[in-house]
């Protein structure tokens, strides 16, 4: 059976400044009656895989990290300057800890 839409919402990310739509797809159109609960999780969980696919930078680089090619460090243990737009996007919800390219970490 093909999956639908039974539930959207949009949300604006302040980081990006752009509306962004969150679906649920199932197969049963009464799904949601049936989980009712869910429509509290959707939201939160929705916006966290959007801020992981368009908002997780390398603090040296600058350019999108993708799941499986990071890595953390203390800001402390760096002698490079930090992107700009990772300051301004990850460093307030992240202040401890650098989220950094594997690969850019080996060429320091």
């Amino acid at each position: 059976m093909i999956k639908e839409v039974i539930y959207k919402i949009v949300e604006h990310c302040e980081c990006c400044d752009q509306d962004v739509t969150i679906r649920l797809n199932s197969d049963d159109p009464d799904f949601l009656k049936k989980a009712p609960s869910l429509k509290k999780e959707i939201l939160p969980t929705g916006m966290h895989e959007h801020w992981v696919n368009n908002h997780q930078i390398c603090a040296k680089c600058g350019k999108l990290v993708k799941s499986g090619h990071l890595t953390r460090i203390r800001e402390k243990d760096t002698s490079w300057p930090v992107d700009k737009t990772y300051l301004k996007w990850v460093a307030p919800k992240h202040p401890y800890s650098l989220i950094v390219h594997k690969e850019c970490l080996d060429t320091l």
